[in-house]
């Protein structure tokens, strides 16, 4: 299996030289809406790319944009899909320009489960057409809510609900090692139950009630990666062992460059690679 990490701009060439075979690319935040949906932003992401593939790599999966855990819900249905279906519109289009296979959503959630659902249902209908039409794979990402609190997206039960309600090659699953810590989820448990569905993933560490996108391996006791690692070589998963991890921001470059040397390291034990 092969490594992928989210690799800032200036990190590219080393990180090609490490022996990352791609990147892990985000999207604008909800609040830089009006940008998003402009040429010039178009033709930013699509010079990113281009550098990507300058040093040999490609873009293994995107994060579409997302309302903030913390953020004022928007509660109606028809505003909460007025406002960001033209962005998922746009971001799938440019994840398939990239020839990326797979886009996260942070699935849409209230205080009401059964209405979370009831939403959720209705964007990934609207979004299934251009998802087919594109050839992309929605990869939905279980989450936790404000103050690392409910969700109603957090257990592997609330993402194999959208997978089975499908049964589409366009809707998938995202496990985020770090997010079913922080709301007492075993991930391993989760993986074996998503791993028929999993489309993408997200490995980092953390501990519970924070949010550290560190390395796996070096922090907290929740997470067991011998036997996430074993799960997903033992899987139809396809994708990457990709890392949604950053570099502190005190650290040098120098120290910048050694943060990524030593992930994409234990990510290639961790995988039995010799």
């Amino acid at each position: 299996m092969q490594i992928s990490a989210k690799i800032s701009e200036k990190f590219l060439p080393i990180t090609a030289e490490i022996g990352y075979c791609g990147t892990d690319e985000s999207f604008l935040s909800y609040d830089e809406r009006d940008r998003i949906l402009t040429a010039e932003y178009t033709q930013e992401v699509l010079n990113k790319y281009e550098k990507i593939r300058a040093v040999g790599m490609r873009v293994c999966q995107t994060h579409m944009t997302y309302l903030p855990s913390h953020r004022p819900r928007m509660d109606e249905y028809a505003e909460y899909e007025a406002y960001f279906m033209p962005l998922y519109e746009k971001e799938i289009t440019l994840t398939a320009q990239m020839g990326c296979p797979t886009t996260v959503m942070h699935p849409y959630f209230t205080d009401d489960a059964v209405k979370s659902r009831e939403v959720n249902v209705r964007l990934i209908e609207r979004m299934l057409p251009m998802l087919e039409k594109n050839g992309v794979i929605l990869s939905l990402e279980n989450i936790y809510g404000a103050a690392y609190g409910e969700a109603h997206h957090s257990a592997a039960e609330d993402m194999l609900y959208y997978a089975e309600c499908f049964r589409s090659p366009y809707v998938g699953i995202c496990l985020d090692t770090g997010h079913a810590v922080i709301r007492g989820q075993d991930p391993s448990a989760m993986l074996r139950k998503t791993a028929p569905y999993l489309t993408a993933l997200h490995a980092h560490a953390t501990v519970p009630g924070m949010d550290l996108h560190t390395i796996p391996c070096t922090v907290g006791q929740k997470i067991k990666w011998t036997e996430i690692a074993q799960i997903l070589k033992e899987s139809p998963y396809k994708g990457t062992f990709n890392m949604e991890i950053k570099p502190p921001s005190q650290l040098s470059e120098a120290a910048s460059v050694l943060f990524y040397q030593l992930a994409y390291r234990i990510a290639w034990d961790l995988l039995g690679e010799e």
